[in-house]
């Protein structure tokens, strides 16, 4: 290699030996943008600080950067670069510049991936060095070789062979034909196994707990199933922290499992408040037991009012086979709710499973279901009854459950009833709801969401409003007041009334721009109703808004006009996330 000086370099070297600046300046060109960073902060240049500066030793200081960003430059294959650089100083500002030619990139002639050991064989390991960033013709990388190295390290750690190390791992470099050979060998080592998993004491018993583990005693150690096990105990809501252990004897391959458990306490109470335009303020009070016994069976009860609805709640819960997933409930709850001028009494007594299915959680249930409710004031009180068994499919995938980025959310469901099995009408229904949150490059949060219901028969009269279709308010066309939207009838004033249809769609596109930290900016399309006949056309509004992310999901303030209506605009405001 060869480096060369400017004339202004050896004048102000010579002549004035003294000279200090009080500030420094390094430039680098010729090189892109990584290879750049990674030459700044290899200089010793770059940690010189706004001080004086002595020009003798900026000088050393340049000329040993020239052995630096070499060796900064050798783990992106660069091995022979040509390097010069200047000298200046100008009112105060000493200068140091780098003009760089990277040379010939160094290629991979050879490159030679070999797994050796107890392990070599193992199904699971056949495709390990698959994906391996590097091969034969492509440019030698030394991050890429450092990733792809400990990738595989870390899986065949992962399968169970735990003191898996590296044999051998050499790259060797000739400059002379600007290439390199590569060979690693990786010898796995014992397969260490599960002996058995201990828990501390705790209100639960151990063959409860082990069946949140997807392992058992005989089985490899592999670390991501401790994790998921940790994941799965710390969501299960019984305790405080999990830690897991599994000390290493080196005369055994069996590793005892040692999960440190802290529990919660046994009551949880629950207050909480809100506010929504459709209901005005809120409020709830709720209250679960955990370890009703050994077997983590929970009970709770809660009760929640606003000015539109009053609800009381109970419920008991049995884990599942999978308890992480999957469980069986029965729930009572009495709910009594008044919109327009309409009012509802309905008891609900369910019993159901939810149980996970992949990344969908499929719902089913029998549902008691009883109303007694009045479509005006001044009209008869109806009561019905019903037996509801009814199945639902649900799918949640989020990069942050509460305030969504990225994600989407879809719910499939029908239910329905047979007059001969008591109930006092016979129908079917079905109900599909899709959200689809997605940040674009430029940073915008674009929110769509689509809903559709559908009832048969058609009588839809013979049905409690319960399970009737209505739509208007915060969460489905707003500009709209609460369930405003559906058929109507004429009550004894002669006065038009909401009575709920037999079809449901609804959807909605909305735009969010960011405004500065948690604040956003929001415009918002919504359309749909709820009918009788799809020639009932839909209704639709337009409105902006704003929006702050909280801790407890987006707080949301919109302004929404009505345009199929007269209506003045309407204020909506409510909390939660977006899926």
């Amino acid at each position: 290699m060869t480096y060369s000086k400017t004339i202004l370099c050896g004048i102000l070297l010579l002549c004035s030996p003294s000279l200090f600046a009080t500030a420094l300046s390094v430039k680098i060109e010729g090189v892109n943008k990584p290879i750049s960073e990674n030459i700044r902060n290899s200089l010793t240049l770059s940690s010189i600080k706004n001080t004086e500066i002595d020009q003798e030793h900026l000088e050393y200081e340049a000329q040993k950067g020239v052995k630096e960003i070499e060796l900064a430059m050798q783990p992106f294959g660069y091995y022979t670069p040509h390097i010069e650089y200047t000298l200046s100083h100008q009112k105060g500002v000493a200068s140091v510049f780098y003009q760089i030619k990277p040379g010939i990139p160094t290629h991979i002639a050879k490159i030679d991936l070999q797994l050796i050991g107890p392990g070599a064989e193992d199904p699971s390991l056949k495709t390990l060095f698959k994906n391996f960033p590097l091969s034969k013709g492509k440019r030698l990388d030394h991050v890429l070789y450092e990733n792809g190295k400990q990738a595989a390290l870390a899986t065949v750690i992962n399968q169970g062979y735990l003191k898996a190390s590296y044999q051998t791992h050499i790259i060797q470099v000739d400059n002379t034909t600007h290439t390199a050979i590569i060979q690693l060998i990786l010898n796995t080592g014992p397969l260490y196994l599960v002996e058995k998993i201990h828990f501390s004491e705790n209100p639960l018993s151990p063959s409860f707990l082990a069946r949140y583990a997807d392992f058992h005693a005989g089985d490899p150690l592999q670390g991501n199933q401790l994790i998921a096990l940790q994941s799965r105990l710390m969501s299960s809501q019984y305790f405080k922290s999990v830690q897991i252990e599994y000390p290493l004897d080196e005369d055994k391959i069996e590793v005892p499992v040692q999960v440190q458990l802290k529990p919660n306490l046994p009551n949880q109470y629950q207050i909480g408040a809100g506010y929504g335009t459709d209901t005005n303020f809120r409020g709830k009070i709720g209250y679960k037991r955990r370890y009703l016994n050994s077997s983590g069976h929970e009970a709770g009860a809660s009760i929640a009012y606003s000015s539109l609805r009053e609800r009381y709640e109970a419920f008991y819960t049995i884990p599942g086979k999978q308890p992480a997933t999957d469980n069986y409930q029965t729930q009572i709850s009495k709910t009594s709710e008044k919109f327009d001028d309409k009012h509802s009494n309905y008891i609900e007594l369910n019993v159901g499973e939810n149980k996970a299915l992949g990344d969908w959680t499929r719902t089913t249930q029998v549902q008691y279901y009883q109303e007694e409710f009045s479509l005006f004031l001044g009209s008869p009180i109806v009561q019905n009854h019903f037996i509801l068994p009814s199945i639902s499919w649900t799918k949640l995938i989020a990069d942050n459950a509460l305030n969504p980025t990225q994600g989407y959310k879809l719910t499939f469901g029908v239910k329905g009833a047979i007059n001969t099995l008591f109930s006092d009408e016979s129908f079917i229904q079905g109900y599909t709801q899709i959200k689809r949150v997605l940040t674009i490059p430029t940073k915008q949060k674009i929110i769509i969401r689509g809903e559709f219901g559908a009832t048969y028969p058609n009588n839809i009269d013979q049905l409690p409003l319960g399970l009737r279709y209505f739509t208007g308010g915060d969460f489905t066309v707003r500009g709209y007041a609460y369930k405003s939207l559906g058929p109507i009838k004429y009550d004894t004033n002669n006065q038009t009334t909401v009575v709920g249809g037999r079809y449901l769609t609804v959807g909605s596109i909305e735009a969010q721009q960011p405004l500065w930290q948690k604040f956003q900016f929001a415009a918002f399309f919504d359309s749909g109703n709820a009918m009788n006949h799809f020639s009932a056309g839909l209704y639709n509004s337009v409105g902006i808004g704003f929006r702050w992310t909280s801790p407890i999901g987006p707080v949301r303030l919109d302004i929404a006009k009505p345009l199929r209506t007269e209506d003045t605009m309407r204020l909506h405001v409510n909390i939660g996330s977006d899926l």
